[in-house]
């Protein structure tokens, strides 16, 4: 099993292309796994019925966040510290975030993937008020062949990562020489270090 991510060279064109890879990949996980999971944060998207469609793919559940580490909180704190003194000693001007609150719940759907799957995970982009990704329209999503994992995409398809067999690696290929994409933006991952734990 070896894992791999889209890696760009050509600037000019990053989001087009990226675009087009991820729409093709979801289309080839959603026809070879046999479930998925996806996570989406309630009220922020521009229309209620998207958050509906993207509901009504599976099994609703809600998941309350998780709380920050006291680690997490005392970085956080002196990141903002550090913003702080920065700001003041080049402007004079105590630094002034605009800051957004945790959400008070994540909806987890889970179901089977289908052709509706792929298109509602490919029609339409992030809502206006994710922070950042500009590929998948829900924060979190895996789609599993039986317990393995086979692609995820993270921060609303900031990152892709997929895991595939040998098999799998050159069906995936395949599919994008016959979408006219160039396969070579299929690359494989750096290792982990827990990598290098396991036998």
């Amino acid at each position: 099993m070896m894992r791999y991510q889209f890696y760009l060279r050509d600037k000019k064109d990053d989001l087009e292309t990226l675009i087009a890879l991820y729409q093709v990949t979801i289309y080839w996980a959603a026809n070879r796994g046999t479930r998925f999971i996806l996570s989406l944060i309630p009220g922020i998207y521009d229309k209620p019925e998207d958050e509906a469609r993207l509901c009504s793919l599976g099994k609703v559940t809600i998941v309350p966040p998780r709380e920050p580490t006291d680690t997490e909180k005392f970085l956080a704190q002196e990141l903002m510290n550090a913003c702080d003194k920065i700001v003041q000693e080049l402007s004079g001007n105590k630094l002034e975030l605009s800051t957004f609150s945790i959400p008070t719940k994540v909806v987890q759907v889970q179901g089977t993937p289908d052709e509706i799957f792929a298109k509602e995970l490919t029609c339409k982009r992030p809502p206006q008020k994710a922070l950042y990704g500009e590929l998948c329209p829900v924060e979190d999503l895996e789609v599993f062949v039986g317990d393995r994992r086979l692609y995820r995409s993270s921060d609303y398809g900031t990152m892709q990562m997929l895991e595939l067999t040998e098999e799998e690696h050159e069906s995936l290929l395949q599919t994008l020489k016959e979408a006219d994409i160039d396969p070579t933006y299929l690359v494989r991952s750096l290792p982990y270090v827990t990598d290098y734990f396991q036998e």
